[in-house]
């Protein structure tokens, strides 16, 4: 479970991730207190979760130092706004000063928001409260984007894929080839890490 992958940057992730998406409160903890015990070393979450407190209640439990556990969380584009207090108060809840990956979770609307967010991820990076920065479900486009307006392009674009999604329709087929000048690192596809999508569960009566 510790295998890693490299950032263009020099820097590494682990290739297999525990992702939290639907579970919440004690089911979180002993999910990902079970993972952390059976090797895994890179949990995945999201303010939009609701459940970075479960997260870090479990890694804190673990008893692995901080710098054995990869955290990655994500921003919801609708808090733009408060980019940095939402990063200081998932970090509160993760109980750490810092995560390994913060990744915009979506698209803002519109070139101007996503580029004036980016901005703001590059300033958390440089303080010291996120190692690497990142994008999720972005298009090669969007990606350029912020290469050109930002001078930087993120580590990582995370996109889902599953049986019921297959990958993006706007990601190409092309993307290994375009990998190398974009500089996004990736596990599965080296512009892309490819993030499981289940089949949604149907109500029962």
């Amino acid at each position: 479970m510790t295998k890693t992958v490299s950032f263009a940057n020099g820097g590494e992730i682990p290739v297999i991730g525990f992702g939290t998406w639907q579970i919440k409160g004690q089911t979180c903890v002993d999910a990902v207190r079970t993972a952390l015990r059976s090797d895994y070393r890179h949990v995945d979450t999201a303010t939009m979760y609701g459940n970075e407190a479960e997260v870090g209640a479990a890694w804190q439990d673990s008893g692995l130092p901080r710098d054995a556990v990869f955290l990655t969380t994500k921003l919801p584009p609708r808090l733009a706004g408060k980019a940095r207090r939402t990063l200081e108060q998932s970090l509160r809840s993760l109980g750490t000063d810092h995560v390994d990956l913060w990744l915009i979770h979506w698209p803002p609307g519109g070139a101007d928001a996503s580029t004036a967010l980016w901005a703001e991820f590059i300033k958390a990076r440089d303080a010291g409260l996120t190692r690497y920065i990142g994008v999720s479900n972005y298009s090669p486009a969007q990606i350029d984007l912020l290469a050109a307006t930002g001078g930087e392009a993120p580590v990582l674009n995370q996109v889902p894929f599953g049986r019921t999604t297959g990958t993006p329709t706007w990601w190409p087929r092309t993307s290994s080839a375009a990998s190398s000048s974009r500089g996004t690192a990736g596990s599965s596809a080296p512009t892309c890490v490819l993030r499981p999508s289940w089949p949604r569960r149907r109500r029962t009566a």
